[in-house]
């Protein structure tokens, strides 16, 4: 990777973890082929819960690690990562805090 390719994936990997960036540009983000960028978009607070589910079930677990993580997350999509062929993805999932059932 050379210097102009090194500040492009850093700027993409920014955008997508910073909280300011819009829903919109989060979901293009979601679809980078860089797993960094998909996991920064997975971990960013206000990744609109459709990119949540979508990167559920992303081919890297490192992706779908970050996703169990996320507070908004369905509770099913969490349920789904509780079975995940992985077991980081596994115990990421057993580990995320209960959602509300009401």
């Amino acid at each position: 990777m050379n210097k102009e390719e090194l500040r492009e994936w850093s700027d993409r990997v920014d955008k997508a973890e910073n909280p300011d960036t819009t829903a919109k540009e989060l979901i293009i983000l979601a679809g980078d082929d860089d797993v960094a960028v998909r996991e920064a978009v997975a971990e960013n607070p206000n990744t609109p819960v459709e990119v949540l589910v979508k990167l559920a079930k992303d081919k890297d677990w490192e992706v779908r690690e970050s996703v169990a993580y996320h507070p908004n997350l369905p509770h099913e999509t969490l349920e789904e990562l509780k079975n995940d062929e992985n077991k980081f993805v596994r115990s990421a999932a057993l580990k995320a805090p209960l959602l509300p059932y009401i």
